[in-house]
């Protein structure tokens, strides 16, 4: 027993012992592994830093938008070896790889270089080089090469060759198919060093080769493209192509809604086959997604000839629902692979009516000649695939060509003046400019105004405007007086001739009493909108509206006159638009003779005292009754008349024209126009607003007061050829500016009454001026006050002259204001030699007068 026992213990030692040094061994083992992990993760760890160090460091290079494909391209063939090689150079925005191709029989072997990490973008001077070995002579190859940045990729660079059974330096047959500049033939063996030393120097003994082939530019002005795809085939690889086709063409498009350009993707579906319009998409990614979304139905009939009238009297309508544009070239690109179930020829011809539409034509497969010729125009702008649509992608360089040169044919139209200007006076500082929006190809103007007659105190304010902003330009914190205004459109590659108008911002706080009298009697709903939201809304803008500015009423009538704004209730302008946007008009007879009395007796009832009265009668036709008796008693009142008749017999090159009616009313009338339309009505408002504003000036002048005398005029900051002269500012409402003359010049200046100073230029040194002054405003001119100074002559010798000429004409200008001498306002200059010589002031003034 006690043996057995002894046996026991000792097998439970040996146990023990023997998983011990199991657990020791697996100890170790797993120390191992610890290490070697630890090692491995630390190794990753520097992996990783480096590479977040190198993210970081292609953070600061921004992704292109484009890329340009290589350059400098070298093929050397070795058929002993059968084996070639072909050396690039980067273009100016470094890529993050190329992708190289070889392929023979339609088998391609694709193979990427890329590039280090460490190239910054921008880097043009590396040089890269791949080979391709165990080719097959007699056999033809093709290589292309494509800069690639992400998903942007460049203009593919082909070179195709044939690697005869000889040497390649006696091939000199290749043919070479290239999109940009590629040698086209074998350099000389020693030529050609290793790559390491590939350095810009080496590049710079290369003759560079002619460029020869088109290569396309980014289009990035406001352009309309419409995509419109044959869907109908089942043949997925067909699709592919033209996917293919479209993202070429879109990666060489800035998209952009604003300015820039904008697509929309129509199919032929019996249905309507708009995929999305303008409005849908505002960048190059979404669109690339809806192309790549842009699925195939089979079994669907292409009606061609419903889908383009779709798209001329739809989509490419220029209106907020599908977002097609005004003044904006529109470019309608088909790609069509069958026939058409409908006829084609009346809606192309539809289509290519439209103004400034161009059409860029892609045919393979079933679809027919004539239909294509007739999208397109010719037949010799037709796009033609003859290998159905396999490789269909590689027409997209064709079509872009075709398509620039169509656009710079529409971009060489000469544009046409802006029109239809008029006037807004919003405040007694402000104005708006306004005209009509053209129909030509217009991108945006380039305005300028500056006071008309302050020399060169008057400063010159320049601004931009878009296309779309024709109804409203605000010219803020104007003086009180005479403006210049100049607008020049400007298209891709046009410029329009300049058209400057002239205004006067001291009409902006005129007093007028003016009636306007609207025949109705003769109207269409479509005529009375022109009428009154057109020309009346327009007229009323022209002026300051208040109770101490100008005020306007409106009658309208037919059978009989209705008061439907009368002078002294809508005296807020905000009102008055309110009240034009409710009117209503009644047909019947033209009675203009009772219209006129009823604004005699009633329309002139309230009238303000010492405010000159403005009627204005817009008429169609001759009046069924008497207008001459009341047109008398108008005149005699001292009423000014405007007489507007709105006719079709006026010439075709003529909108707006004087009216040389000699019976009726036109007789009678201070200013007359006849105007086609009535339409064309608010064409005449900037005139009439001028007109209105000489009618109430030429009232003030002859019923008021003259105006105060300037004060404390003087003279200072003398100078050779110039000097200040200063005044004191006054608070009466009745002067709008001053006048500034002297004795050099027949010239005047004007400024506004907000000024206290005015420097006169381009004088001549050491001669005497005399500088007329005087206000202007609302009554007859102030009188004239003179102020005599001499300019100074940058000589030492002669200080003492100049101090002894100026004391004399300091005399002469005391005696003038006293009334001792008469001098004329316009006098000669004198040069300061005459005058220094004569000490009495009498003999100088003779002098000056002579």
């Amino acid at each position: 027993m006690m043996s057995a026992r002894i046996l026991v213990c000792l097998m439970c030692v040996v146990i023990v012992l023997q998983l011990a040094l199991a657990n020791s061994a697996r100890e170790e083992e797993s120390l191992s592994d610890v290490t070697e992990n630890n090692g491995r993760a630390s190794r990753f760890r520097e992996f990783k830093i480096a590479l977040k160090a190198e993210r970081r460091k292609s953070k600061l290079v921004p992704k292109p938008d484009f890329l340009s494909p290589p350059r400098d391209l070298w093929l050397r063939k070795n058929a002993e070896k059968q084996r070639i090689s072909i050396t690039w150079k980067a273009a100016k925005i470094s890529p993050e790889y190329f992708d190289v191709r070889l392929s023979t029989n339609g088998q391609p072997t694709r193979k990427r270089l890329v590039m280090a990490s460490t190239v910054a973008a921008g880097d043009e001077n590396n040089a890269y080089k791949q080979r391709f070995k165990s080719l097959q002579t007699n056999t033809p190859y093709t290589i292309k090469i494509t800069s690639k940045y992400g998903n942007v990729s460049s203009t593919s660079v082909k070179i195709s060759f044939f690697l005869e059974g000889r040497t390649s330096s006696s091939s000199q047959d290749s043919d070479f198919d290239t999109d940009d500049d590629v040698h086209q033939e074998d350099p000389p063996k020693q030529f050609f060093p290793p790559k390491e030393d590939l350095t810009e120097e080496f590049f710079e003994t290369v003759p560079k080769p002619e460029r020869s082939a088109y290569v396309p530019d980014i289009i990035d002005h406001p352009l309309d493209v419409l995509f419109m795809v044959d869907r109908s085939s089942s043949f997925d690889p067909e699709l592919l192509e033209t996917k293919c086709l479209l993202r070429n063409l879109t990666a060489h498009f800035h998209v952009a809604y604003y300015r820039k350009v904008r697509i929309a993707l129509m199919n032929f579906d019996e249905n309507q086959g708009l995929e999305f319009s303008f409005r849908r998409y505002s960048d190059a990614y979404t669109y690339d997604r809806a192309i790549e979304m842009f699925s195939s139905r089979s079994g669907v009939d292409n009606r061609v000839g419903h889908a383009l009238t779709y798209a001329s009297q739809t989509v490419l309508q220029p209106n907020g629902a599908y977002g097609s544009r005004r003044n904006v070239a529109k470019v309608v690109f088909v790609i069509l692979g069958s026939d058409s179930q409908d006829y084609v020829e009346q809606a192309a011809r539809e289509l290519r009516g439209r103004p400034y539409l161009v059409t860029v034509v892609v045919g393979y497969g079933d679809a027919k000649e004539a239909s294509l010729a007739a999208i397109a125009g010719s037949a010799d702008d037709v796009i033609r695939h003859t290998d159905g649509a396999n490789n269909l992608c590689d027409l997209w360089l064709h079509a872009h060509e075709l398509m620039w040169k169509k656009l710079r044919a529409l971009y060489s139209i000469p544009l046409k003046p802006p029109r239809g200007f008029r006037l807004g006076m919003s405040h007694s500082t402000v104005v708006d400019m306004k005209w009509s929006r053209p129909d030509d190809l217009v991108n945006y103007y380039s305005i300028q105004y500056r006071p008309l007659r302050m020399g060169e105190d008057g400063q010159i304010v320049k601004m931009k405007a878009n296309v779309g902003q024709e109804h409203r330009i605000r010219l803020m914190n104007l003086d009180s007086t005479e403006y210049e205004f100049e607008v020049v459109a400007h298209g891709i590659d046009q410029t329009s001739p300049p058209v400057t108008v002239t205004f006067d911002m001291a009409c902006a706080a005129t007093k007028v009493d003016a009636l306007i009298l609207l025949d109705t009697s003769n109207l269409k709903d479509a005529e009375f909108e022109w009428l009154a939201r057109g020309f009346l809304k327009s007229f009323v803008d022209g002026f300051v509206i208040g109770w101490d500015a100008a005020r306007i009423g409106i009658i309208l009538y037919a059978n009989e006159a209705t008061y439907v704004a009368p002078l002294s209730t809508f005296t807020v302008k905000q009102e008055l638009m309110w009240r034009i946007d409710q009117l209503r008009f009644d047909g019947g007879s033209r009675n203009t003779g009772s219209a006129l009395s009823f604004a005699y007796f009633y329309g002139f009832e309230y009238v303000r005292r010492d405010v000159p009265k403005i009627l204005i009668v817009v008429t169609n036709g001759e009046s069924n009754d008497d207008v001459t008796r009341t047109a008398k008693k108008l005149r005699a009142d001292g009423t000014s008349l405007f007489y507007i008749e709105v006719g079709s017999d006026v010439d075709n090159d003529d909108e707006v024209r004087q009216a040389g009616n000699e019976e009726g009313l036109q007789p009678y009338a201070d200013y007359s126009y006849f105007v086609e339309s009535y339409e064309y009505l608010d064409h005449i408002q900037y005139n009439m607003s001028r007109q209105i504003c000489d009618e109430a000036f030429g009232y003030y002048k002859s019923v008021y007061q003259p105006l105060p005398v300037p004060t404390n005029v003087r003279v200072r900051d003398i100078r050779n050829t110039s000097f200040e002269i200063l005044w004191d500012g006054t608070e009466s409402e009745l002067i709008t500016g001053y006048t500034i003359s002297h004795n050099g010049t027949s010239e005047f200046f004007t400024t506004g009454k907000h000024r206290t100073e005015f420097t006169l230029y381009d004088l001549l040194p050491g001669h005497i001026y005399n500088v007329s002054f005087q206000a202007k405003g609302y009554g007859k001119d102030s009188a004239t006050v003179h102020v005599i100074t001499t300019t100074g002559i940058y000589n030492r010798h002669l200080s003492a002259a100049r101090r002894s000429s100026r004391a004399n004409l300091a005399r002469v200008a005391t005696y003038q204001l006293a009334g001792a001498i008469r001098c004329r306002d316009q006098i000669q200059g004198v040069n300061l030699h005459q005058a220094i010589t004569t000490n009495d002031t009498d003999a100088l003034c003779r002098q000056i007068h002579q």
